[in-house]
C-alpha cells in the first residue's frame, strides 16, 4: 500500500548494500532451533523461513546452501551451515525484503514481530528503543485500530493540523471537549504530564470516526495539493503508551492512501506496518501493507 524508498533505501545502504556494487552478501545461519529450519535440509533446499514473514513476503523463496568447515583439537568436523546471498538491487521493494532477512538473521535482538493486542510492551521500552542499531519493527494491527490523523504538511510547504478538528467533529458541538495538556501547567511533574496526555488522547480511542477520520485528511488536501508528510496518533489501549506513527510521503501518493486505505480500511481491516523506532514511542514507517 505505502513505502518509503528514501527511509529504505538509506538504511539499506547503511547496513546491508555491498561495499562494491558487484559484490554479494552472505548471511550465513548455523543449525539452530531458533531459525526453525527443520532438520535434513539439502543443498539447494528451500529454507523454512517463519510463517509471519511468508504472509509479508509471499514471494520470498530463499535457497539454502549446505558446506562443511571447523576444526576442533586438530580433527575437522563436519558443520552444516545454510547461507542467504544478497545481491546488489536497487528497488526499494526488494531492498525492504533484504534488511528484514538482514536483521532477522544478524540483529535478531534489534528485530521484533508484534501482534497487537500485545501486552508485554517491551518494543515500547525506551531502553529497547534507545539502543543502537536502530530497531526494526514489524506490526499487526488488528481490526477497529484507531488511526488518528494529527497534522500534514502539503505540497505548498504548509503545515496543517487536523487532529483539532475531529474533537467536535467527533461528539458534535454540545459536547465539551478535552483541551490539550501542555506542558507548562506540569513543571516538573512528568508523571502527571504523562496521565493527562493518555487520558486526552483516550478520548479519540472513545470516540473514534473513522468516516469523519478520512474526511478530515480529505478536507485539508482538498485543493488538489500532494502530501509531503503525515502523522498519526494510535491509541494501543489500556495501560499501553500512544504510538506516534511518522510517514514521510513526498508528494508520490494520492491522499486516498492516507484518507480512506489508511484510516477508513485500517480502521475495519487491520494493517501491517514495518518501520523503525525511535522515542516517545514513535515509528519512522518505512512501508504499510493492508490485510
Amino acid at each position: 500500500m505505502f513505502i518509503d524508498s528514501d527511509q529504505v533505501t538509506a538504511l539499506y545502504n547503511a547496513v546491508v548494500k555491498p561495499e562494491y556494487q558487484t559484490d554479494k552478501v552472505s548471511l550465513r545461519l548455523k543449525d539452530s532451533d531458533k531459525f526453525k529450519l527443520g532438520a535434513g535440509l539439502s543443498a539447494g533446499a528451500e529454507l523454512g523461513l517463519a510463517d509471519w514473514l511468508r504472509t509479508i513476503f509471499p514471494f520470498l523463496g530463499a535457497k539454502a546452501n549446505v558446506k562443511a568447515e571447523g576444526t576442533a583439537s586438530g580433527e575437522r568436523q563436519k558443520d552444516k551451515e545454510r547461507s542467504i546471498e544478497l545481491s546488489p538491487i536497487d528497488t526499494p521493494q526488494r531492498q525492504l525484503v533484504q534488511l528484514s532477512l538482514h536483521y532477522f538473521v544478524n540483529l535478531p535482538e534489534r528485530f521484533k514481530v508484534v501482534i497487537l493486542p500485545e501486552r508485554k510492551g517491551d518494543w515500547l521500552d525506551p531502553n529497547f528503543i534507545s539502543a543502537l542499531p536502530r530497531a526494526l519493527v514489524f506490526v499487526e494491527f488488528p481490526p477497529e485500530t484507531p488511526f488518528v490523523p494529527m497534522a500534514v504538511e502539503l505540497g505548498d510547504g504548509k503545515v496543517e493540523l487536523i487532529y483539532s478538528d475531529l474533537l467536535e467533529s467527533f461528539v458534535g458541538p454540545k459536547v465539551s471537549v478535552p483541551k490539550y495538556p501542555e506542558p507548562a501547567y506540569y513543571k516538573g511533574e512528568s508523571e502527571k504530564l504523562s496521565l493527562a496526555r493518555k487520558d486526552y488522547w483516550a478520548f479519540f480511542r472513545d470516540n473514534f470516526s473513522s468516516t469523519k477520520a478520512l474526511e478530515a485528511v480529505e478536507a485539508k488536501a482538498s485543493g488538489g495539493d500532494t502530501i509531503r508528510w503525515i502523522d498519526y496518533r494510535v491509541p494501543l489501549g489500556d495501560e499501553q503508551p500512544i504510538l506516534h506513527l511518522s510517514v514521510s510521503a513526498h508528494g508520490r501518493y494520492h491522499t486516498g492512501t492516507f484518507a480512506y486505505r489508511w484510516v477508513k480500511r485500517g480502521y475495519k481491516h487491520g494493517l501491517r506496518v514495518v518501520g523503525t523506532m525511535k522515542s516517545e514511542p514513535a515509528m519512522n514507517v518505512l512501508a504499510v501493507f493492508e490485510r
